[in-house]
């Protein structure tokens, strides 16, 4: 047999592969999101992909291995968002106020039930600890880039220590808004200008 018609092969096995792997995050998210931690369950999520629990496992065995790949591609879409900003047009104040926001209306949405259950799995987990404190370490970096936009002169102890305390200040919101209530959307944009102004001031100090 020709050998590209067999590397073709492959590769069509490879892109279902990869096409059923996403398949099941999104719908481990969705189900996560929707239902919370404890209606995360492997048949459930096999149910709904229309697979078996076999086929499922074949992919993540355990559901600790799904429930860490969400969130690993949660954290990234966090961290893009600050290097999108890093990367972009307009003055620093104005990268960073737009960077805040985006992130915090996707955490307000979706992204923040699943960070509340990261949490949540780092104080008990040491595998899901160690991709916190993987995931906090690449997102301070990311965001201290454009403190030292901001304040050009402070050392860089000091730009990593006003990165820390925008995410600090940042993840605050999210459980605010989560255990208080949503609101409607003007007091949530409300809500998220003045923690934008709080950001800015820190950072300027």
């Amino acid at each position: 047999m020709d050998a590209k018609i067999l590397a073709s092969d492959e590769d069509v096995k490879l892109t279902k592969g990869q096409k059923r792997r996403a398949e099941i995050i999104s719908l481990g998210r969705d189900l996560l999101i929707d239902e919370g931690y404890d209606a995360f369950v492997l048949r459930t999520i096999a149910a709904r992909a229309a697979i078996t629990l076999g086929n499922l496992q074949y992919y993540f065995p355990i559901r600790e291995d799904l429930l860490e790949e969400i969130v690993r591609q949660e954290f990234a879409r966090s961290v893009n968002t600050v290097r999108e900003a890093n990367a972009g047009l307009g003055t620093a104040e104005t990268r960073l106020t737009h960077m805040v926001h985006q992130l915090l209306e996707d955490w307000n949405q979706t992204g923040g039930r699943v960070y509340a259950v990261t949490f949540m799995l780092a104080l008990h987990q040491e595998r899901f600890r160690h991709l916190h404190k993987k995931h906090y370490r690449h997102f301070y970096q990311a965001v201290a880039e454009l403190v030292q936009e901001l304040s050009p002169k402070i050392s860089t102890n000091e730009t990593l220590k006003k990165a820390r305390l925008i995410t600090s200040m940042m993840d605050g919101s999210l459980f605010q808004v989560a255990l208080g209530g949503r609101g409607s959307r003007a007091e949530r944009k409300k809500f998220d200008d003045e923690i934008v102004a709080a950001i800015l001031q820190a950072v300027k100090l």
